[in-house]
C-alpha cells in the first residue's frame, strides 16, 4: 500500500495524467484536498524561463533570441519545449517561410512585459546596475549617436529603464535587417531612407515611419582658411571646394548636389564622406566647405579652428525618421524608448546657432 507521502508526490506531480479522471477518483477516495488546478500550474512555473520567454516572442526566433540574450540555440530550444507543454500553446509556429507568433503568445508579451519589470522592481534594488536588461538596437549614422544618443543615455538612467538602447551602424541593408527582425529601429534621413538592397511593398507596408527631428544644415569651413564668412556671396560659397555627406552607394551626386541641381547650380564636390565626423575633419585640414546638421554644429560652436556660418543658400530642412515594425507597437520597451527619443530631440532644439527664416 502506497505510503501517504507517496500518494502526495502524485498529486504534486507537474504531469498532466494529475489532472486525469482516475487521479481525480483516488483523491476522493484518500479523502485528500483537491487542488486547484491553476493555483497549481503556478508553482510550477520557473520563473527564470520568463525572461526568456519574452526574449523569443519578442524576437519571433529561437535563434535570434539566443543570440540576442548570449546563451546557445539547444539550451533555449529546450526551455521552448517546456514553456509550450506550460502555456498549453505552440507559442511561435512556421508559416512558409516565415516565424510567427500564435494568437496566444501575441497576447501574452505585453502583459509579460509588466510582469518581469513589476518583478525586477521587487528583486533587485533601484540603484542597482547589475542587471541584464534586453537590449533594443537602433540604427542611425553618427550625428543621431553623437547628439541625440548622449542625451537618452542620461534620460534612460534618470527613468530607470528596463532596456539597454544600443546604436550601430546603418548600411544599404538595414531596411532588410529590420524586417529580418535583426535590428529595432532606424534613424535615417527621409532622403536617404529608401537606398540600398530594394524591400518589397508588402514588407515596406509593415513598418511604421514616424518623424522625429527636423533641423536645419549649418555650414563650416576652417578659421584658418582666411574666408570672410559674414556675408559670403552664393558665388563666392560655390566657387569654394566642398566636402560632401552621402549614405548611397556608387551615386555621382550626393543629395546636396542634387538640390543645386534643381537651382541651376553646381559645386565641386572635393571628397564625400558618410560620417561627419570624418566631414568635419576634412573641413579643417583641406579649408573646404562642408554642411552639417545644427544640433552637431552647436557642439562644435566653441572651437577656434572651425568657424561656423549660416549659408547663402536656404537648403531644405534635414529630417530625420524613425521606422519600426507595426508588430512590435505592443511591446512596452519599444513606447519607452519612442518616449525617451522624442525627449532627447526636444532637448536639441533649445538653442538654435543661427536664425532660420
Amino acid at each position: 500500500m502506497q505510503s501517504r507521502d507517496k500518494r502526495r508526490a502524485v498529486l504534486d506531480s507537474p504531469s498532466p495524467i494529475c489532472y486525469s479522471y482516475k487521479v481525480h477518483n483516488r483523491i476522493e477516495r484518500w479523502g485528500l484536498p483537491i487542488a486547484d488546478p491553476k493555483s497549481r500550474n503556478l508553482r510550477t512555473v520557473n520563473l527564470n524561463s520568463l525572461p526568456l520567454l519574452r526574449e523569443i516572442l519578442r524576437h519571433g526566433s529561437v535563434s535570434k533570441a539566443a543570440e540576442a540574450i548570449n546563451i546557445s540555440q539547444p539550451a533555449l530550444s529546450s526551455t521552448l519545449k517546456q514553456l509550450r507543454v506550460q502555456f498549453e500553446d505552440d507559442l511561435i509556429v512556421r508559416s512558409g517561410n516565415r516565424v510567427k507568433l500564435t494568437p496566444k503568445a501575441e497576447k501574452l508579451l505585453a502583459p509579460l512585459d509588466g510582469v518581469l519589470q513589476a518583478l525586477e522592481g521587487l528583486v533587485f534594488d533601484d540603484d542597482a546596475d547589475t542587471r541584464i536588461r534586453p537590449s533594443i538596437l537602433i540604427a542611425t549614422n553618427d550625428h543621431i549617436m553623437t547628439t541625440v544618443g548622449s542625451r537618452l543615455a542620461r534620460i534612460v538612467t534618470e527613468k530607470g529603464a528596463g532596456f539597454m538602447p544600443q546604436f550601430v551602424a546603418a548600411g544599404a541593408n538595414s531596411l532588410r535587417e529590420l524586417t529580418a527582425g535583426n535590428i529595432d529601429f532606424i534613424i535615417a534621413p527621409r532622403l536617404g531612407l529608401m537606398g540600398g538592397a530594394p524591400v518589397s511593398a508588402n514588407k515596406l507596408a509593415q513598418m511604421e515611419v514616424e518623424l522625429l527631428l527636423s533641423e536645419p544644415l549649418v555650414a563650416i569651413v576652417s578659421a584658418s582658411a582666411g574666408l570672410d564668412v559674414a556675408d559670403i556671396s552664393i558665388e563666392d560659397y560655390l566657387g569654394q571646394p566642398h566636402v560632401g555627406f552621402d549614405v548611397g552607394i556608387g551615386r555621382d551626386l550626393s543629395n546636396e548636389q542634387i538640390y543645386l541641381s534643381s537651382l541651376g547650380f553646381q559645386q565641386f564636390e572635393l571628397i564625400r564622406f558618410s560620417s561627419y565626423s570624418a566631414l568635419i575633419e576634412a573641413v579643417i585640414s583641406s579649408h573646404a566647405i562642408g554642411l552639417i546638421p545644427e544640433s552637431l554644429a552647436r557642439l562644435y560652436a566653441s572651437r577656434t579652428d572651425l568657424q561656423l556660418f549660416k549659408p547663402p543658400i536656404a537648403f531644405p530642412l534635414l529630417e530625420y525618421n524613425l521606422v519600426w515594425l507595426r508588430s512590435r507597437d505592443q511591446d512596452s520597451y519599444f513606447e519607452q524608448l519612442r518616449e525617451a527619443l522624442k525627449l532627447g530631440v526636444d532637448e536639441l532644439s533649445d538653442k538654435p546657432v543661427f536664425q532660420f527664416s
